[in-house]
Parts: C-alpha cells; structure tokens; sequence
C-alpha cells in the first residue's frame, strides 16, 4: 500500500530486498566454496601428514609427522570460522549498500 506522505513504494522495497537477498545468497554460496576448498587442502595435508606418521623410524620424525597432523587437523576444524570471518565484511557492505538511498 503506498503511502502518499513518506513516498514509500511497495514495489521498489520488494526490489530492494530481493537485490539484498541476491547479494546474500552470493557471498554465503562463496563463503561456502572458500570452506569447501580449504577443507579440501587441510584433508590432503592431514592424510600426508598421516602417511608420515606411519612412515617414521626415529623419534624426531615421528615429532614432526604427530605435529604436522595435529595442524593439519586444527586448519580443518578452523576452516569454517574461517571463511565465515572471510565473509562477515562483504555481507556487511551488502546490508550497508541496501540503506544507501538510491542514486
């Protein structure tokens, strides 16, 4: 219902926020690709780090192989926090560029 005194206009507020939940939607799908793909490399460098482990003859190696795991593991376990700190900014401008009164 448009309202005479504010100028509000129905259709321009649908478009707005369908453009707002457009550019959502392509930050999350991004976000969601940069974890997939950092998921991807810490699983490689886990099962390499696993491979060492099984592989090691002294003490020192094996030192080495159980910490390289163990970090190999943690950037897994971090890979979602992390693309979600990744992606907080762009959402942000998103929602800011919504509020902007149009040009």
């Amino acid at each position: 219902m448009p309202s005479e005194t504010t100028g509000w206009q129905p259709d321009a507020a649908a478009t707005i926020v369908s453009d707002l939940f457009q550019r959502l939607r392509t930050v999350q799908a991004d976000a969601f690709q940069v974890q997939v793909e950092a998921a991807q490399h810490a699983t490689a460098r886990a099962l390499e780090a696993a491979g060492s482990l099984l592989r090691a003859k002294d003490p020192a190696d094996l030192l080495a192989a159980q910490g390289a795991l163990t970090l190999a593991l943690a950037e897994f376990a971090a890979a979602p926090a992390r693309a979600s700190l990744d992606a907080l900014p762009r959402m942000q401008e998103c929602c800011l560029a919504a509020l902007r009164p149009p040009t």
